[in-house]
Order: C-alpha cells, then structure tokens, then sequence
C-alpha cells in the first residue's frame, strides 16, 4: 500500500496573522483546552535541539527544568545572529536612526525573520501510517543528507515527535541563513541564491508559481521519496489535489448542517409533491392522475384524509428519529471502543518506538545527556566565577574612582601650594634686588654721582629712587644705564635695552652679527608687534641684508 507524504511549510498562523505558536511543539501550555491531544500520552513525545554547529541533542522532557524550545531558539538566534546585529546596531547610530535597531526577539517574531516550520507526516488515519520508528528512521536520513550538503544556510532548530495525536507526525523547525555584509543573515531567497537554486522558468519573472523556493522544494520532495523507498516505505508519487483538507473546523460542520438540512427539505418537497396527486380510476377502471388547482389543494390538505396522512407522516419521522438516535449512540459507544483501542494501540507503538530508538541508539543518548549535564555545571560553574570576577572588578573601580578623586583632590591643592610659592618667590626676588639696589646705591652714591654731571642727573636719580625694581629692569639699569646716563634721559635708556634684547634675541635665533648690525631694528620691532614669528622675522633680515650686498659686490 502506498502512504502519502505529507509537507507543509509555513511561518505565519493565516488565522491570527501571527507567527507559529512555539509553546505548541514541546506542550508549554495548558493541554486540557486541546481536544486533538491524549494527555496520557505527552510524555511519549521526542523534543531534539539543534546547537549551532546543526547537531541534534535529545531533550529529556520528562526534567522539569529542561529548557523549553522559545529558550532555546532564543539563544541559537543569539549565537547566529549577534554579530550581525551588533554591526547593523553601530550603522544605524552612526546614521541617527536607531528606531531601526532590532533585537533577538524582534527576530524570532517577524514573519521575515522567524523560523520556518515543517509538518512532516507519512500516511493518515484513514490509510494508516509506518511504524515510528520507522518514520524516524527516515528523518534521521532526510536531516543528515540536508545537513552535509547545505547546513551553512539551512540551520536546524529543533524537532518534536508528536506521539499523543491521531498520527504521528514531526514539527521541524529551522531558519534560512546566508553570508551577508555584516556576517550571518536571515533571509530565505538570498539563502537559496546561495544553494544554487533558481526559479523554474527563468525567462518568466518571479512569482508565487515560479520562484527557487519551488525548485528547491521539488529536490527535497525527491529526496524524501528515495529515502523512504530505502526503507521500504511505498509513497505516492502524485501530489495530494487541493481541497477542502485545509477547512476550519467551524466551516466543515456548517456544511454539513447545510446539507442536512437541504436533504430534510428535499424530503418535505417531495412528500407534498406527492400530496397534490388524488388517485382515481378512468371510464376503463385503471388509475388516473388528476391534477387540482392551488385553492382545492388547499382545501384537500385541510380534510380529514390531508390530517390523518400528516399524522402518519408526524409518527414515522418520530421513529426514524428513534432510530437515529439509537444509531447514534451505537456510533458512540464504537467512537470510545475505537479510541480505547487507539491509546492501546499508540501506547504499544510508543513502547516499540522507545525500543527501537533504546536499541538503536542507547550509548549515543546517555552519551549525549551526560555531556549536556556536564556542560550544564561547567556553565554554572563559570557563571558564578564571572559574577564574583564582576564584584571584584566593581570594587576595584569604585576603588580606583576614589584614589582619582582624592588624587585630583592633592593636585588642585599642590597646583595652588606651587602658584602661592611662585608668587611668594617673585616678591622676595623682586624686594630683594630692590634692596640691593638700593644698597648698591647708597655705598656707591658718590662713584654713580660723577658720572651723571649732564642735565639729566637730578631725574635719573629721581627715576631710579621711586620705580619698581623689577629684575629685568634692575638688568637693563646695571648693563645700560650707568655708562651712558649723562647723555639720554632714562626712557632711552630702557628704548635702547629693548633693542639689545632684540639683537639677543635675533641672534639666538639664528641671525648672523653681520645681518644684525646691517639689519633695520625699527623694521624688526614692527614685524614682531604685528605677530610674525622670528623665524619669519630672521628670514625677511637675510633676504634683505642679501639684497643689499650682492648690488655691491656686483659693482
């Protein structure tokens, strides 16, 4: 006998426009509201996870504190994608717009980035169904070959057995990745362009009947086909033709009251058809049909005949509806024989399908456990050591803060020591040459006197007796001003300080004697007043001193 296959893809509920519940695979939520599940038989179902390198891991379900599969594909998401999104996160700042920032779950609830899941089921209540083992047989092949040829743009999420439905079935749950410009992206298009899959006519536009989806779901379907014929599963090879096998279940029953009732119609119709037909008999004895107008029939329907054919009408549809009724709880009763048999049936089933899986693959599943308890400590481990590492660090920065502070604190009071000191030195300097000078003065008034015999004398000394000694003034008087005091008054002796300050410093620059002395000292002064620098200045006075010259020399 050969079994249909039956595929279906999705991501969004077409009911709620939502994506697909995941609490509904690994039963995270309250059972007893779903009619469709036998709850003696939750813990016969298989949850597997995938990590992110696309390796299964049994989950026990019966551990209570296994993780659910919205934790899980909440943390694959994480792995794969964290990247990517810490990159588009820096663009969009650095663009100002980050309302466009998405997080994990913004991920896993779009239905452009959410997974996509796949009911995977072969044959039907009515046709029956291989054994499971069988069927995970089959899906172990079909996820295997999947992986080893294209596991870098499709990654498997997890997988549940559902053993406590009509048939058992899986829900497979992956998500379409490909190489983009910030690292590992969704998208299911750019994932197939990467597979190699094109549309089936690719002179045609893409479209919703021809796009690389359909090819690459062509290749899988043949792909499945010649798995279940290695395991001597018979598959119809003839796609199941669009009906009413999608219907809600509210439609599916309003039908069929809808043709009930126009069969009891039908029936109504057909029984006043024959009503309005009297039966009598020719000149020649036989039966005739006569027909009646509408206002005799209505007085033939309200004689005694007319009451006593409706009354016998009347107490045949109560027996049919006695009949009905005792039809219906013989129904029943074999409704609730068949499910007892079905559980009996299911539980047997399971019982050979965790045989079959224990003789199959027992040491790779307690292998696989032991690993992901060790693992589980490890983590636990680790995660204490990175928070008490935190705490430490805490404390060390709050540490490290207040060492700032107080050392901000000795640099403000040092910084304001330095300039007290500073200002302190300058006036004891300043007091102290003043004092020496004056000192300098007195002993050697009588030698400064004869010196100043011009007609300066008396303001010279006027000058020097009440002007604030300074150190740079008490160097220019001691360099300048005794030599030369009888001849100019006491500003030209600090006017031609200025200029021999000036020569220092020309020559200190770089300027030669020769290009000093030839130089214009007035010139100077202007171009130092006005803010060039000396090695502007320096240059102007060689090109200058040169240019005068060569004319010479020339000559």
């Amino acid at each position: 006998m050969a079994y249909r296959q039956t595929n279906h893809n999705g991501r969004v509920s077409t009911k709620s426009g939502s994506v697909y519940n995941r609490n509904h695979n690994d039963r995270s939520f309250d059972i007893s509201h779903a009619e469709n599940v036998h709850p003696d038989m939750v813990s016969e179902n298989i949850i597997i996870h995938y990590d992110e390198t696309n390796h299964p891991h049994v989950i026990d379900i019966k551990d209570k504190s296994h993780t659910t599969i919205d934790e899980h594909e909440h943390c694959i998401y994480e792995s794969l994608f964290a990247e990517s999104l810490s990159k588009q996160h820096a663009r969009n700042e650095a663009a100002r717009h980050p309302e466009r920032n998405k997080s994990i779950d913004d991920l896993l609830n779009s239905k452009n980035t959410c997974p996509e899941e796949t009911i995977f089921q072969i044959g039907s209540t009515e046709d029956g169904y291989p054994p499971v083992e069988v069927l995970m047989a089959i899906f172990e092949d079909y996820q295997k070959e999947l992986i080893d040829i294209y596991g870098h743009n499709l990654h498997f999420l997890d997988v549940a057995l559902h053993m406590d439905e009509a048939v058992p079935h899986l829900h497979i749950r992956k998500v379409w990745t490909y190489d983009g410009k910030d690292g590992l992206d969704i998208s299911q298009n750019k994932a197939l362009a990467q597979m190699g899959f094109e549309r089936p006519d690719p002179s045609k536009p893409s479209n919703k009947w021809n796009n690389a989806k359909i090819s690459f779901s062509e290749w899988e379907r043949d792909m499945k086909l010649r798995i279940c014929e290695k395991h001597g599963v018979a598959v119809s090879h003839t796609p199941k033709a669009p009906g009413k096998a999608s219907m809600e279940k509210e439609e599916a029953i309003a039908i069929k009251l809808q043709e009930k009732i126009a069969s009891l119609n039908a029936e109504l119709v057909s029984e006043e058809e024959k009503n309005k037909v009297v039966p009598d008999t020719n000149i020649f004895g036989k039966p005739k049909q006569i027909s009646v107008t509408p206002e005799e029939y209505r007085r033939w329907q309200a004689s005694a005949e007319t009451r006593e054919n409706n009354e016998r009408m009347q107490k045949y549809l109560k027996e049919q509806q006695a009949l009905l009724d005792k039809r219906e709880k013989s129904l029943n009763k074999q409704g609730r024989d068949l499910a007892d048999r079905h559980l009996m049936i299911e539980s047997e089933v399971s019982q050979r399908v965790e045989e079959g899986i224990s003789k199959r693959l027992p040491n790779q599943i307690k292998q696989l456990q032991y690993n992901l308890r060790i693992e589980q400590k490890q983590l636990e481990h680790d995660k204490s050591a990175l928070f008490a590492r935190a705490e430490k660090l805490d404390e060390r920065a709050e540490n490290l803060h207040n060492e700032e502070t107080y050392l901000s604190e000795v640099s403000a009071r040092l910084d304001k020591r330095k300039a007290n000191i500073e200002a302190e030195v300058k006036k004891s300097v300043a007091s102290i040459i003043k004092d020496a000078f004056q000192d300098f003065f007195q002993k050697f008034k009588n030698t400064f006197l004869k010196h100043f015999k011009g007609k300066h004398q008396e303001e010279v000394l006027e000058v020097i007796k009440e002007m604030p000694i300074d150190e740079q003034t008490a160097d220019r008087l001691f360099r300048y001003g005794f030599y030369d005091a009888e001849h100019h008054t006491v500003g030209e002796v600090m006017e031609r300080a200025l200029e021999e300050d000036i020569k220092d410093v020309l020559h200190e620059s770089g300027a030669s004697y020769r290009q000093i002395k030839m130089a214009d000292i007035e010139a100077v002064k202007q171009s130092i007043g006005s803010g060039a620098s000396l090695e502007d200045v320096v240059n102007n006075i060689a090109t200058d001193v040169s240019k005068r010259i060569v004319p010479t020399r020339t000559r």
